[in-house]
């Protein structure tokens, strides 16, 4: 009788063994709990989203701005701005100075003959209070006041400068958003200073309120811009941001009852000669000294920032509305109700084909270990997620139990119900819903916590717990040189951007902390 050949590996196991113990633990992975989800084919990015049901306008206008680069404005002399918007009694001064002149040539050649320098809301018994700024001014009448007062009106990036100060705030106080001086919607302006809180380092005041202010554009094929926030307009917050400047494509003629300016000069005005203007009114100014300005929108992601400084019932009334009248194609797609937990991928660990590197991915750094760091404390708890896992790690595992790791793309329609939802839950944040920091949360949880983390189909834990490797590869410059899109959020990060549907970073693949873990999709 011929002898039975026996099979083995370099490392002297059987093929059999292998193949059996392989073959057990097959049903693991059947066992994976999956719920059956419908996104619509087309998904947009969040600004994309907003320019879409919201037209071109503004919102266009708003991802031109965020298209930008940070960038550097040197300020070569010293800048001197005024400390406050001009007011309604200062520009009444001026219009009546302006008309009995006589003849005068403008000092710009843009301007209409015999064009009239008057504030539409003048009259107005809400608007035209004299301590108030002007508003309802055109590019003329802004640029006429600035050059007889001896100065001029600022660029966009000037304007920027004056906001952002040498440490490049996003926001004229700072860098943390506040609310508080827009509680009142459709409220008139307010005095200077009304909200101090609000000024720049340097003193100057209401760039983020008040109405916002004519600025001559630096680029593009409209002349003037409007820039700063006001007491007015929707999403007020978002247009305090310094690097927000929109164009006006009516034209210098355009007219808006919170649309006002301040001037800049190019000299001191500290001289008793220089401290007046010839209509009587006094300058009150700071100064911007020399230096170099970063300008700009901010590196990383901005998204979920500005998503969440719009009324919110009202970006969800439109999605919505625009979702029913959309006939984008649908496609369904199997995605595990919960994050792969330690037992789950243990069980990937005692797979001997995992051993032998069959399921690693070949671009993984040479002799790869799929074991995670504090893998002897984390089965401790075998019933949370698994954490301190790389992208190898989790492309490995999504090879063996036959699925994948979606798209950050997927990931965000799966969270946002195809878009209908700001939050995996619904439509407001709420500390406590998710397993985020400001929820008192220290440590990844278990799949019967945070109840209230769930989607309308039934999937757990996306706004929080731990946040989750996607396959989605940004700023590929080499194999060894780029980053993969993680999603949602995590017990260390605040719930309210990290827990929005649109919500992204990118690290390197071979990033590993215990707030990152994953969650598989099955199908295509």
């Amino acid at each position: 009788m011929a002898p039975k050949l026996r099979l083995r590996t370099a490392a002297g196991i059987s093929i059999a063994a292998i193949v059996t113990v392989a073959l057990q633990l097959k049903p693991w992975v059947a066992a994976l709990k999956t719920v059956s989800v419908e996104l619509r084919a087309e998904q947009l990015d969040p600004l994309d989203q907003l320019v879409a049901i919201f037209g071109e306008g503004e919102m266009g206008s708003l991802k031109d701005a965020l298209s930008t680069n940070r960038r550097t404005l040197q300020i070569q002399k010293p800048l001197i701005v005024d400390a406050c918007e001009v007011n309604q009694l200062d520009f009444h001064k001026f219009s009546l100075w302006y008309s009995i002149q006589g003849s005068h040539r403008s000092c710009d050649h843009d301007e209409p003959a015999n064009f009239l320098h008057r504030s539409g809301t003048r009259e107005n018994p809400a608007f035209g209070q004299s301590g108030l700024p002007v508003g309802a001014v055109t590019l003329f009448d802004a640029i006429a006041y600035c050059h007889a007062a001896g100065g001029r009106l600022p660029s966009d990036d000037e304007w920027e400068a004056v906001g952002s100060g040498t440490n490049g705030r996003v926001f004229a106080w700072g860098n943390t958003p506040t609310a508080e001086p827009w509680r009142e919607v459709n409220d008139h302006p307010r005095p200077c200073r009304t909200f101090p809180y609000t000024d720049t380092a340097e003193g100057v005041s209401d760039l983020a309120t008040g109405v916002s202010e004519w600025t001559l554009r630096s680029s593009g094929p409209h002349r003037g811009s409007r820039s700063g926030g006001n007491s007015h307009r929707f999403a007020a917050q978002l247009y305090a941001y310094n690097f927000l400047h929109l164009p006006v494509p009516e034209g210098p003629s355009f007219r808006d009852p919170f649309l006002g300016f301040r001037c800049v000069y190019d000299s001191p005005v500290d001289s008793k000669a220089r401290s007046r203007t010839a209509w009587g009114s006094v300058l009150n100014v700071r100064t911007l000294p020399t230096g170099a300005y970063p300008i700009g929108p901010p590196s990383g992601p901005m998204s979920p920032k500005l998503l969440r400084v719009f009324p919110l019932q009202q970006v969800i009334d439109r999605f919505r509305q625009a979702l029913r009248s959309s006939k984008s194609p649908t496609q369904r797609i199997r995605v595990m109700t919960n994050e792969v937990t330690r037992a789950q991928y243990r069980q990937f660990l005692l797979d001997p084909f995992v051993r032998l590197g069959l399921y690693t991915d070949p671009q993984a750094p040479s002799a790869h270990s799929h074991v995670p760091d504090h893998w002897r404390d984390q089965l401790q708890r075998t019933d949370l997620p698994v954490n301190y896992v790389d992208w190898w790690d989790a492309r490995a595992y999504a090879a063996w139990a036959g699925g994948r790791l979606p798209s950050a793309d997927e990931w965000s329609r799966i969270a946002s119900s195809s878009s209908r939802n700001p939050y995996p839950w619904g439509e407001v944040y709420r500390k406590g819903t998710a397993c985020t920091n400001d929820s008192d949360c220290s440590t990844p949880v278990g799949l019967t916590d945070f109840r209230s983390d769930v989607t309308p189909s039934g999937l757990r834990h996306l706004g929080g717990n731990v946040s989750e490797w996607t396959n989605s590869v940004r700023q590929a410059t080499t194999l060894v040189d780029f980053s993969v899109v993680l999603c949602g959020g995590n017990f260390r990060l605040n719930g309210a951007d990290a827990s929005l549907a649109s919500f992204q970073v990118a690290v390197p693949p071979s990033y590993r902390d215990s707030t990152v873990g994953m969650r598989l999709v099955f199908g295509q």
